[in-house]
């Protein structure tokens, strides 16, 4: 069986669990469109600017993986779960990119000092400090508000897309995100299920 699951669970397991996040998600949608529609006065965004944010915030989480999976403070196992949710974050910045290259959409260059990941989190009042991280918690802290920026990403793709197909899969990689949420939180509270396990309705940093 393929457990490529940082928790050890099977990659069926995980495309359930994420099926079913993703699901709700859609579901979800139509209440936040609607209160979007009662409450804007300009337009949304258009689907080019929602898949580049979306696509930022990814990057950046990547970076911030592959920064912090090389501190040496980590176990063996905590640096297995980094490098898992490194991976499958990498995944959803090239499903992004291949949307945007789908669309005609050009790609920005991508972030290449790990100030950008402090800058963006700065830009929504959290702070960072990815140079200074030594330690799992501090690491893990971090990665928590990256993820959730990258959540946030998919949340208003979901809210706001005039393409329903986008939305689905965008709700499919926010249901893959909230998962890590759990998994991070669990290396630095195992077995606090009420401390690990995510709110039932996730939307993220937006």
């Amino acid at each position: 069986m393929d457990r490529d699951h940082a928790g050890g669970l099977s990659r069926r397991e995980l495309i359930t669990g994420t099926a079913a996040a993703s699901a709700f998600a859609v579901l979800s949608a139509g209440g936040a469109l609607s209160a979007g529609e009662a409450r804007a006065e300009t337009p949304p965004p258009d689907d080019a600017t929602l898949l580049s944010k979306a696509l930022e915030y990814e990057r950046l989480t990547v970076l911030a993986y592959e920064h912090l999976v090389t501190l040496s403070a980590l176990t063996a196992h905590e640096r297995h779960v980094l490098r898992t949710l490194q991976r499958q974050d990498r995944a959803h910045a090239r499903a992004l990119e291949a949307q945007m290259t789908a669309r005609g959409v050009a790609l920005a260059p991508p972030p290449s000092g790990l100030s950008a990941v402090d800058q963006a989190l700065s830009a929504k009042g959290m702070s960072g400090g990815l140079a200074d991280a030594t330690t799992l918690k501090q690491a893990v802290t971090l990665l928590l508000d990256i993820e959730a920026l990258a959540l946030g990403g998919y949340y208003m793709i979901i809210r706001d897309a005039s393409d329903a197909a986008l939305a689905l899969r965008a709700a499919q990689a926010m249901g893959n995100d909230a998962q890590h949420s759990t998994l991070l939180t669990e290396l630095v509270a195992p077995g606090k299920i009420t401390e690990t396990v995510p709110n039932w309705y996730v939307t993220g940093v937006t």
